[in-house]
C-alpha cells in the first residue's frame, strides 16, 4: 500500500476541491470587449461573401467599392478586367488618364483600354483631351480611341487624324486600318465594317492610303483565304514568294540576318523595308550591356534599308525601353531626322532610371529635335516621380518661355499628386506668365 498512499491522497484532495462551493478569490478577469452591432453585423456579411464567391469574385466585390486612387493602385498590379476599366471610366476618366500618361510604371494596355472604353462612351471628351496630348502613351491611346470613338462620331476622327502628323499617321497606321467593328446591316443582319472607310482623305499622301488599303487586303486575306490572281511580277513577289508569313521573315532575320536584309534592301519596296524595321526593332535586345553593339549593327541597317524608324525599340506593354548614357551618346551622333523622330519618347524612357540626366541631355538638343517637347514631357515625368526634385530643376531653369511653360506643366503635375504643396509652391513664385498660366491650371 505505501507506494500507492501518495496517489490516493492527491485523488482525495482533488474530489474535495470539486465539491468546495464556488466563490471569489481574487479579481474577476475582464470579459472581452463587446463589438458593436454594425461590427457584427459587417463581419458577418464579410464571412457570407466569403463562403458564396469564389476567391477572385470576392476580390472583384471588394474592388468595386474602392475610390478612383484605390482602383488605379489596384489595377496596376496585376490583371485589369472590364469591369475594372468601365468603372474607372465611370468615376473620373480626365483624372484616371492624367495618372496613367504621366506614370512611367503603369502598363500602356491600361491607359489604352481606358481610353478606349472612355471613347465608346464619350468619343468627344475622350478625343478632345487626348488630341492635345504629346507622348508615346498618349498616341497609343489615341490610336484606341479612334477606333473606339468612329462608329460613333466618324467626322470627328476624321477631324483628329486629318490633324496629326504624317509620321505618327505611319506609325499607328496598322493599329487604325486593321480594326473592325460590328455593325447592322440594312436587313438587320450583324456585319464587319473597316475602320476609316471614308477616311482615306484623311492621310497625309498617296502612299499612306495604299498602306491602309493593304491592311484592309490583309485582313480580307486571313478571314476568307482565296486563290491568288495572276499579276505582273515585281519586287513585292519576290519578297512573298520567299516569305509567305511574318513568322517565316522573323525566323530568317534572326538566323540568317546579313543575307536577308542585303536581299530586302536591293528588292523590297518602301513598305516591305519598314515592315522590316519594326521587326529589326522588335527583336532588339533588352539587356543594356549589349546596347552598344547593337546600337552599332543597327545605325548599319538603317543605312542600307534607307527607313528611319519612328520610334526607339519598344515593348509591347510598356513602350520604349532604351536609355542610358550608351544610347544617348549613340543618338548624338545621328542625323537630325532619326534624333527628332526619338527625342520625346527616349526622354520620358530614360526619366525612369535618372530623370536629370535626361532631362540635361533634352535641354542639350538642337531646337529641330523636338528639344522643347522632350524637355517639358520628361520634366512632368520627373515631377510626377519625385516632385521636389524636378522642381528644384524646373526653379534653376534660366528666363524664357521654355521655363514659363515649365513652371506650368510642373504645377499642373504636382497638383495630382499634393494639390497644397503645389499650390504653396506656385503663390511664392515671383509674379510671370508661367505662374499665372500654372495658377489657371490649379483651379481646374
Amino acid at each position: 500500500m505505501k507506494p500507492f498512499a501518495p496517489l490516493l491522497i492527491a485523488l482525495l484532495g482533488f474530489g474535495a476541491g470539486w465539491c468546495l462551493p464556488t466563490g471569489s478569490s481574487g479579481p474577476a478577469t475582464p470579459p472581452p470587449p463587446a463589438f458593436t452591432d454594425s461590427h457584427r453585423s459587417e463581419q458577418k456579411q464579410r464571412a457570407l461573401l466569403e463562403s458564396l464567391l469564389e476567391p477572385h469574385e470576392f476580390d472583384e466585390r471588394q474592388r468595386s467599392s474602392l475610390p478612383l486612387v484605390g482602383l488605379l493602385a489596384k489595377v496596376k498590379e496585376g490583371y485589369v478586367g472590364d469591369e475594372d476599366i468601365a468603372r474607372i471610366v465611370a468615376l473620373d476618366p480626365v483624372a484616371a488618364m492624367d495618372d496613367l500618361l504621366n506614370d512611367p510604371s503603369a502598363g500602356l494596355s491600361i491607359a489604352r483600354r481606358v481610353a478606349e472604353a472612355w471613347a465608346d462612351r464619350e468619343p468627344e471628351k475622350a478625343l478632345r483631351y487626348l488630341r492635345d496630348k504629346q507622348s508615346f502613351r498618349a498616341g497609343s491611346s489615341l490610336a484606341g480611341a479612334l477606333c473606339a470613338a468612329y462608329p460613333h462620331n466618324p467626322k470627328l476622327v476624321g477631324e483628329v487624324l486629318r490633324s496629326r502628323s504624317r509620321d505618327w499617321q505611319r506609325y499607328h497606321l496598322r493599329a487604325l486600318f486593321s480594326s473592325t467593328y460590328p455593325a447592322p446591316g440594312s436587313d438587320g443582319s450583324a456585319a464587319t465594317r473597316h475602320f476609316g472607310t471614308e477616311l482615306l482623305d484623311c492621310l497625309a499622301d498617296d502612299a499612306l492610303r495604299e498602306s491602309a488599303k493593304d491592311c484592309w487586303k490583309e485582313e480580307e486575306e486571313e478571314e476568307e483565304p482565296v486563290a491568288a490572281q495572276p499579276s505582273p511580277p515585281d519586287s513585292n513577289d519576290k519578297i512573298k514568294a520567299r516569305w509567305q508569313r511574318d513568322e517565316d521573315l522573323l525566323a530568317d532575320l534572326r538566323e540568317h540576318r546579313e543575307e536577308t536584309i542585303g536581299f530586302i534592301a536591293s528588292n523590297g519596296s518602301h513598305q516591305i523595308r519598314q515592315i522590316v524595321m519594326q521587326h529589326l526593332l522588335s527583336d532588339f535586345p533588352r539587356d543594356p550591356k549589349t546596347w552598344e553593339g547593337a546600337l552599332a549593327r543597327l545605325e548599319t541597317e538603317i543605312g542600307q534599308l534607307g527607313v528611319v524608324p519612328d520610334q526607339p525599340p519598344s515593348d509591347k506593354e510598356f513602350g520604349p525601353f532604351l536609355q542610358g548614357p550608351v544610347a544617348a551618346a549613340w543618338l548624338d551622333r545621328q542625323p537630325l531626322a532619326l534624333r527628332r523622330h526619338w527625342a520625346v519618347t527616349f526622354v520620358e524612357t530614360w526619366t525612369w532610371t535618372d530623370p536629370q540626366a535626361a532631362v540635361n541631355w533634352a535641354q542639350a538638343l538642337p531646337a529641330e529635335a523636338r528639344r522643347d517637347e522632350a524637355l517639358q514631357n520628361g520634366l512632368i515625368f520627373w515631377t510626377h516621380r519625385d516632385p521636389t526634385a524636378a522642381i528644384a530643376y524646373v526653379d534653376g531653369l534660366p528666363a524664357g518661355d521654355l521655363r514659363e511653360v515649365a513652371l506650368s506643366n510642373a504645377a499642373a503635375t504636382w497638383n495630382c499628386i499634393d494639390p497644397t504643396a503645389a499650390r504653396k509652391w506656385v503663390e511664392g513664385l515671383p509674379d510671370s506668365p508661367g505662374k499665372q498660366r500654372a495658377l489657371e491650371r490649379l483651379k481646374r
